[in-house]
């Protein structure tokens, strides 16, 4: 009898073979499609690193999403503090979130972040190692606590509030720099172009501050410049309500230079006027002091336009003083002019049977120097033989008729003499005129450029 060559007990191992070769081929289907799922799939998880993670060793995407329709990579988070999308570059050089796009419609950016509450913050960028930060706000407002520097200029626009605002509490809250244009340009159509404001209490703040590098060359440039076609150029208001030397000033001009001035003005017009100054407010016209006199010397021009200087005060070929007549008329008298320093008086006496003792005034016998004589010119107003001078002393002179005359008649006279401080000279070499260095307009700082 013949035996099968197909043993019952080898069947059954085959079998159980090719079914587990069949199982291990279906599962590595399956393991592939799990991979790369279909739209609609969801994967949760609660413990790990991540429910889905790429990770790429070369060049590929660690994660690539593509849409026709919908976003391509779309995060959400409801965890508090946490990001719906976070991006980490753990690399020397590198970019954490990189957006582009080439929409070439003008509605989109290439990054665009969106606040959807009223007290949401469109954008904060902090950096811990320099604790540096930026801030946009829920109502736009950018605020950082460094520089905002743009190579091709920073443009703000506002129909209420100020355009482009600016703080920082150590340095300056704007600060433009240009290579050929403006560094800082501000317009306005009913406000101010420029406003700058400083908090700071000490000396050498400023609300706007302008710095022009050290010229070579016969041109110089301009810290601040202002032009107007009606208004004023330069426009500064003092608020404070200080007094003595706390007060401040509406427009303040120094200079450190040799030959500098603090503040030089000039007219171009035919018609103009290179400086004009106006005190409305009842106070002085001008003051100036100088620095090395203590305040001792200063020159004033009070509210009635009285000019009183506690030095000389020297002039061309001659004092011209303006009067008005009694028609309304005004008319220019020339003042005399004198060898030496003199102080003068005049008066009237009267010759009693030939003689007159006159007492000079006391306040002008106080201001004439008494160790350097006097002159006393007399004008007789009668009949008589002549009048003399025939003696004088510190507080009077003695006036007599000539040839022993006995007649009695008024007269008057004049007082020529050298006040008590004035400087024992005559006709002294004047001192050179000083002639001041005024900067050298050319055709472009006459017209700057706008932008």
């Amino acid at each position: 009898m013949l035996q099968s060559p197909f043993r019952p007990k080898r069947i059954a191992i085959g079998a159980i073979a090719i079914m587990a070769v069949t199982i291990s081929c279906l599962g590595i289907v399956r393991a592939q499609r799990f991979a790369a799922p279909d739209a609609g799939v969801t994967y949760k998880c609660s413990t790990g690193k991540a429910c889905i993670e790429g990770t790429a060793t070369g060049t590929p995407y660690g994660v690539y999403g593509t849409s026709s329709g919908g976003n391509g990579v779309e995060g959400r988070s409801s965890a508090a503090g946490r990001s719906g999308v976070s991006g980490v570059q753990l690399g020397s050089s590198g970019i954490g979130v990189y957006g582009e796009s080439h929409d070439t419609t003008g509605k989109y950016a290439a990054l665009i972040a969106r606040a959807d509450e009223t007290t949401t913050n469109l954008f904060y960028g902090y950096n811990p190692a320099t604790h540096a930060s930026c801030l946009i706000d829920p109502n736009a407002n950018l605020t950082c606590n460094g520089f905002i520097s743009a190579s091709s200029g920073i443009l703000g626009s506002s129909s209420s509030g100020p355009g482009v605002y600016g703080v920082d509490t150590k340095n300056y809250g704007v600060e433009g720099v240009s290579g050929s244009s403006n560094g800082v340009y501000g317009s306005s159509t009913s406000g101010y172009g420029v406003y700058g404001v400083t908090g700071s209490a000490s000396g050498g703040s400023a609300g706007v501050a302008g710095i022009a590098p050290r010229s070579s060359g016969p041109d110089s440039s301009y810290g601040v410049y202002g032009s107007s076609s009606s208004g004023p150029g330069v426009y500064g208001v003092d608020t404070s309500e200080g007094s003595g030397s706390s007060a401040a000033a509406g427009v303040y001009g120094t200079s450190h230079a040799k030959f500098g001035a603090g503040v030089v003005a000039i007219s171009q017009g035919s018609g103009g006027t290179a400086l004009s100054v106006y005190a409305e407010g009842g106070g002085d016209v001008f003051f100036g002091q100088g620095a090395e006199s203590h305040g001792t010397n200063y020159c004033e021009i009070d509210a009635t336009a009285d000019l009183t200087c506690t030095g000389k005060v020297m002039g061309g070929v001659s004092f011209e003083n303006r009067h008005r007549t009694s028609t309304g008329r005004h008319v220019l008298a020339f003042a005399s002019e004198s060898t030496s320093s003199t102080i003068e008086d005049f008066g009237t006496g009267s010759v009693i049977r030939g003689v007159a003792n006159v007492q000079i005034e006391p306040t002008f016998a106080s201001t004439i120097d008494r160790g350097r004589a006097y002159y006393v010119f007399l004008t007789p107003l009668g009949d008589t033989r002549g009048l003399y001078v025939s003696q004088k002393t510190p507080s009077g002179f003695q006036v007599r008729e000539t040839q022993g005359g006995y007649s009695s008649l008024g007269f008057d006279y004049r007082i020529v003499a050298h006040p008590a401080d004035a400087e024992n000279a005559r006709l002294p070499m004047a001192p050179a005129m000083k002639t001041p260095r005024t900067p050298h307009l050319n055709a472009a700082q006459e017209a700057p450029r706008q932008p």
